[in-house]
């Protein structure tokens, strides 16, 4: 039910290996700068993993020069089933989003989306499509100017110098199940939804983070 598999290009560790291993719960995939295509991506077959909950994939940071088509393949080829709950990607290579992860008809269970190292990636999907969504953490996502978050939990921004937009609902209708925020070393972020008022702000700031326990921000220069 749970498994570790770091790819290799020998016999046993290529990524096929996974194809019938379709009782997995938890499932960490690593090196998969060794995955060369979308067709030998498929091969693991996650898309058949109906009981996969957890999904982790990782690429070493030293592939991060290998050509960024050949990680979005890959990625591409890597679509879990829609009862995905958690999501981790470190270390991709590619500019987008894969086409499952902003579609309307793909992982529509996730609650956690951990993105870390993706440092080319540019645009996030839209996440008001995943309508379970309740955590979200990016770090380290060094070409990312803007995101929209629907209503969360836990939104967590750490290492993003160019991130200059996070937007989203409007009001109470964001902020009032959110318990954790932390914003880190985001120098340009000046534009943010979550403080911005609205013409009852005065009325109902006592109220305007009813659920926060942690608030952490720090080296945001233009949100303090």
């Amino acid at each position: 039910q749970e498994l570790n598999f770091k790819v290799q290009n020998v016999s046993n560790f290529e990524i096929r290996e996974l194809q019938s291993l379709n009782e997995l719960v938890l499932l960490e995939i690593s090196q998969l700068e060794n995955v060369k295509t979308k067709e030998e991506a498929s091969g693991a077959r996650l898309l058949d993993k109906e009981y996969l909950e957890k999904l982790s994939l990782s690429w070493e940071d030293s592939s991060m020069n290998l050509e960024c088509d050949t990680a979005k393949d890959v990625l591409e080829g890597l679509q879990p089933h829609q009862n995905l709950k958690h999501l981790e990607i470190t270390g991709y290579g590619g500019v987008t989003s894969p086409t499952w992860l902003s579609s309307t008809f793909s992982v529509t269970s996730l609650q956690i989306l951990h993105l870390r190292n993706c440092k080319e990636w540019r645009i996030l999907p839209t996440l008001e499509m995943l309508p379970f969504l309740r955590k979200l953490t990016l770090i380290r996502m060094l070409n990312l100017m803007e995101i929209s978050v629907p209503s969360l939990e836990e939104l967590i921004l750490i290492d993003m110098p160019k991130l200059d937009k996070c937007i989203g609902s409007y009001g109470m209708e964001l902020t009032s199940h959110l318990r954790v925020l932390m914003i880190m070393k985001c120098p340009q972020l000046n534009d943010i939804t979550l403080f911005q008022s609205y013409p009852s702000f005065d009325a109902e700031q006592k109220s305007w983070f009813p659920s926060l326990s942690k608030l952490y921000i720090k080296k945001c220069p233009h949100i303090m």
